[in-house]
């Protein structure tokens, strides 16, 4: 016959588990679970700073760019509390050029809109480009690219685009 567990009053067996770890195995499961914390806050953090220098280095791209063709930089915000989305909006006579890069789904966008439409969201998109967590320099150098050669085509009118 197989021996019984002794239960406490609350219906719990063997109350006194935790006395079999030992304190060095708690301090060193705790060490462990600190440097892991760290280790994936670290990665987060460089993470934010890589989408934070490929946008100001695209915003910094699209500026002549759009600058020749009319167009000025009006808003460069960071949305800190929105997935840290971002968005450079281009006011021109003939309409509103966005880059917008969505913090969640981490992903740049180029919308075109008329001058009546307040909302980025209600642009047509011209070029769109995903960059994965973690991304080679590499990737973002090709999202950089694709953004950047379809604003060099935008002509002055939305008509002409």
């Amino acid at each position: 016959m197989a021996p019984q567990l002794r239960r406490t009053p609350l219906g719990c067996a063997n109350p006194h588990l935790l006395k079999a770890v030992s304190t060095i195995q708690l301090l060193g499961l705790a060490a462990l679970a600190f440097g892991a914390a760290v280790y994936i806050w670290r990665g987060v953090k460089r993470g934010m700073h890589a989408d934070a220098v490929f946008f100001a280095e695209l915003v910094q791209q699209l500026s002549p760019l759009r600058e020749a063709k009319g167009f000025r930089l009006t808003r460069n915000v960071y949305m800190a509390k929105s997935f840290g989305h971002r968005i450079a909006t281009f006011e021109g006579p003939s309409g509103i050029v966005d880059a917008a890069w969505d913090g969640r789904d981490r992903d740049i966008l180029l919308l075109q809109r008329a001058p009546d439409q307040s909302n980025v969201a209600a642009g047509e998109r011209l070029a769109e480009a995903h960059i994965p967590q973690g991304a080679a320099t590499e990737v973002y150098a090709r999202a950089t690219e694709r953004i950047v050669t379809v604003a060099a085509s935008i002509g002055r009118s939305l008509t002409s685009a």
